[in-house]
């Protein structure tokens, strides 16, 4: 019963301080989440940023750039997606060369799987999406690179590689920003 009446009296002190900084608390539980907050940000896209993501870098991990670009640009062609993301690589990627690549099978994006997937003919198959879901094994220098990209504020598109009987490869992470205006101030 202690327990429960201290609970209880730390969290109504909670959203008094909260109320005194303009913070209106609308369930109790939020004082526990917001305990562990030092910074919170919000946008409404457009009101600070461009509202238009451009693809900043792609880091490479396969050994040939233009193949990685084809394959990229087959993928891109293949979306029928209209979202930010994929404008930005429809503008980085050119889309406009003819491939010789075969499709066996294509399933596109998904927000439930958060990535989309083509099958070419002869087996390798081909995931871009989420980092998190899509690069699966990964090396020290790629995990660093991730952490990086995190750090700096992208977000994170992956392609991976799989071929039959081998392990899942990362072939490349693409980092896109949506950039600040320039009126924006500065934290």
């Amino acid at each position: 019963m202690a327990l429960y009446i201290l609970t209880s009296v730390a969290l109504a002190l909670g959203v008094i301080k909260l109320s005194r900084m303009n913070v209106l608390t609308q369930e109790l539980s939020a004082i526990e989440t917001l305990a562990r907050v030092d910074v919170l940000c919000l946008d409404k896209t457009g009101t600070i940023t461009e509202g238009q993501m451009n693809v900043e870098q792609v880091l490479y991990y396969a050994e040939e750039k233009p193949e990685v670009d084809k394959i990229m640009s087959f993928i891109i062609a293949l979306d029928e997606e209209q979202n930010a993301s994929m404008e930005a690589l429809k503008k980085y990627f050119d889309t406009s060369q003819k491939s010789n690549f075969e499709l066996e099978t294509y399933h596109p994006f998904s927000s439930e799987t958060k990535y989309q997937s083509i099958e070419l003919k002869g087996g390798s198959t081909y995931n871009l999406g989420a980092f998190d879901l899509v690069a699966k094994e990964l090396t020290t220098k790629q995990n660093a690179d991730i952490e990086k990209a995190l750090d700096e504020g992208y977000r994170i598109l992956a392609l991976s590689q799989s071929k039959p009987s081998e392990k899942d490869s990362l072939v490349c992470l693409i980092l896109l920003k949506d950039r600040p205006k320039k009126e924006a101030n500065e934290f």
